[in-house]
C-alpha cells in the first residue's frame, strides 16, 4: 500500500518469452509468442490489450481472461488504467459468458483492482464481494484470501485502518492455509502499513522488516521495494534517520527499476518531506515537484495529493506559506472528491502548519481541530499526536498559554504510546518552550536535521544508481 496502493498485484516483469514463463498461463504465452514474432521480440501495450480484447470477441475466450489477470500488475505499475478497465471488463464478459466460478471470481477481482486504482470504491468492493462469494461456494482459499486482501486495500485507501488491519491479517491467514507463500508475504506487508498509520510502530517495524524479507526470498521485487519505503517511514518516525535514508533510496530506485510509477511517486513524496526535516531544503523541493509531475502524468489522486502535500510542505519550510496554502488546498480538494481519508489528513495537517507560518492564527486552530476530529474518527493514531501538537501551537501563537500547555502534553503522550520519536521530540520542544513562557508562530520544530551519515541525493542521482 503506500506505499503499496497496489494490492494482491503478482509482478509480471519485462514483457519476453522466458520472463513471462513463470507468470503466464501456457496459453496465454502461447498467445503472447505470436505477438512477439510479429514484434521482434517486443510487443505494445496497445497490442497487447487488443489481442485480449479480440480473444473475448472471437476466442479463444480462455486468452482472454488469462491474460487479463496476468498483465494487472504490469498495468497497474505503469498506470495504464484507461486500458485496464476496458480490458478487465472485457475479460469479465467472457468470463461470466463461457467461464466456471472460479474464472469468474478471478475476473470479478481484476475488474476490481482496476475501478480502486481509479478511487472508484464503491463499484470496486461489489465486485470483490461477488468474487467471495463465488470463491467461496468453490472452496477456492487463495481467492478469497486475495479478495480479502483488496478490501484491506479500499480500507487503507479510504482512511478506515483497523478494518485495513483486520482484513490483511484474514488474508494473511487464508494465504497460510493454502500454501500460498507469495500471497502471504504481500498481506504482511500490508498489514505492516495499515499498522504503521493506526500508531503501532513497533508492531509496524517487525512486520514490515519480516514483509521485507520474505518479499527478498521469494523473488517478490516490486513489493519488497513497497514494504522498503514503508518501513523507511516507521523508522524515521522512530527516530533513526539514517537506517530510514537507505531504505527510502533502495526502495524508490527498486520502484524505478521495475518501472512502477505511482509506487516512485509516493516514495519520492516520503524522502522529500524526510529531506525537508533534515533541512536539505533544495533535494526536497526537486523531489517534491518531480514526484507531482509522475503523479499528474498518471492522473492519479492518491499520488497527486500526497506529492502536493510534500511540496506544500518544503514551500512552507522557505518561507513560502501562500504557495504551501495553495498546494495543500488542491491537495485536500483531490483527496475528499475521490474519498481517500489519508492524504486528505495530511494535508490539513500541512495546511494548519501553513496558516501559522503565514500568522493566520485563527484559521490554523480551525483546520487544525478539524484534523483532530478526522484523524480520531479514522483511527490514525499517529496523525492524531500530530494534530494535537498543532494545536497545541496554534493556541500558543494565539496568546492561550494555558490550553497550548494541555494540548501539548497530551501529544507527548499520544507520541510516547505510539512510539513516535519525531513527534514526541516536537511535542516536548513545544512544551519547554511553553514552559519556559516562550511562545512562536513557527510551526516547524526540527529535530533530527542533519543527522550523521544521511547525504541528499537529487533526482539524477536516485535514478542513475549508486552508492547510498
Amino acid at each position: 500500500m503506500h506505499g503499496g496502493v497496489v494490492v494482491g498485484f503478482r509482478v509480471l516483469g519485462p514483457l519476453s518469452i522466458e520472463r513471462s514463463a513463470t507468470v503466464l498461463p501456457k496459453m496465454v504465452r502461447r498467445l503472447l509468442a505470436a505477438l512477439l514474432c510479429r514484434a521482434g521480440r517486443t510487443v505494445s501495450t496497445d497490442e497487447l490489450i487488443a489481442a485480449l480484447h479480440d480473444a473475448a470477441r472471437n476466442g479463444p475466450f480462455e486468452a482472454s481472461w488469462m491474460l487479463a489477470g496476468g498483465l494487472r500488475g504490469y498495468l497497474a505499475r505503469r498506470r495504464y488504467l484507461t486500458e485496464w478497465t476496458a480490458a478487465a471488463t472485457a475479460a469479465l464478459d467472457s468470463a461470466t459468458e463461457h467461464g466456471d466460478r472460479r474464472v469468474r471470481a478471478s475476473a470479478h477481482v481484476t475488474l476490481a483492482n482496476a475501478y480502486r486504482n481509479r478511487q472508484r470504491y464503491e463499484e470496486a468492493e461489489a465486485h470483490l464481494r461477488l468474487a467471495t462469494t463465488l470463491a467461496e461456494a468453490d472452496g477456492w482459499l487463495d481467492m478469497q484470501a486475495t479478495a480479502q486482501m483488496n478490501l484491506g486495500g479500499i480500507n487503507y485507501d479510504v482512511g478506515v485502518v483497523a478494518e485495513a488491519v483486520r482484513a490483511c491479517a484474514d488474508a494473511h491467514e487464508l494465504y497460510l492455509r493454502c500454501g500460498e507463500q507469495r500471497g502471504a508475504a504481500i498481506a504482511i506487508g500490508n498489514m505492516g502499513v495499515s499498522l504503521y498509520h493506526a500508531g503501532r510502530l513497533t508492531e509496524a517495524t517487525t512486520i514490515l522488516a519480516r514483509a521485507v524479507r520474505l518479499d527478498r526470498e521469494l523473488g517478490l521485487g516490486a513489493s519488497e521495494a513497497t514494504a522498503m519505503g514503508d518501513l523507511g517511514a516507521v523508522l524515521w518516525h522512530r527516530g533513526h534517520p539514517r537506517n530510514a535514508h537507505d531504505l527510502f533510496v533502495r526502495g524508490v530506485r527498486k520502484k524505478m527499476d521495475f518501472g512502477d510509477r505511482l509506487g516512485e511517486t509516493l516514495i519520492l513524496a516520503d524522502l522529500s518531506e524526510f529531506y525537508r526535516e533534515q533541512e536539505f531544503l533544495e533535494e526536497a523541493f526537486e523531489l517534491a515537484a518531480k514526484a507531482v509531475e509522475l503523479a499528474k502524468d498518471m492522473s492519479d489522486a492518491f499520488g497527486e495529493a500526497t506529492a502536493l502535500v510534500a511540496l506544500g510542505g518544503v514551500q512552507s519550510a522557505t518561507g513560502n506559506p501562500d504557495k504551501a496554502i495553495q498546494c495543500h488546498l488542491s491537495a485536500k480538494r483531490i483527496a475528499e472528491a475521490a474519498g481517500i481519508r489519508l492524504p486528505r489528513s495530511a494535508a490539513m495537517l500541512g495546511l494548519v502548519a501553513a496558516y501559522l507560518a503565514k500568522g493566520e492564527v485563527g484559521s490554523a486552530l480551525s483546520v487544525a481541530t478539524q484534523v483532530l476530529t478526522l484523524t480520531r474518527l479514522a483511527g490514525h493514531r499517529l496523525r492524531e499526536g500530530q494534530a494535537m501538537t498543532l494545536i497545541a501551537q496554534s493556541q500558543s501563537a494565539n496568546g492561550d498559554r494555558d490550553a497550548a500547555l494541555l494540548h501539548a502534553r497530551v501529544a507527548l503522550e499520544i507520541h510516547r504510546d505510539t512510539g513516535n520519536r519525531l513527534g514526541y521530540g516536537k511535542s516536548l520542544a513545544l512544551l519547554a518552550n511553553l514552559e519556559s513562557g516562550v511562545t512562536t508562530r513557527v510551526p516547524e520544530i526540527s529535530v533530527f536535521a542533519h543527522s550523521p551519515g544521511v547525504t541528499p541525493f537529487g533526482y539524477a542521482d536516485l535514478a542513475k544508481g549508486g552508492k547510498i
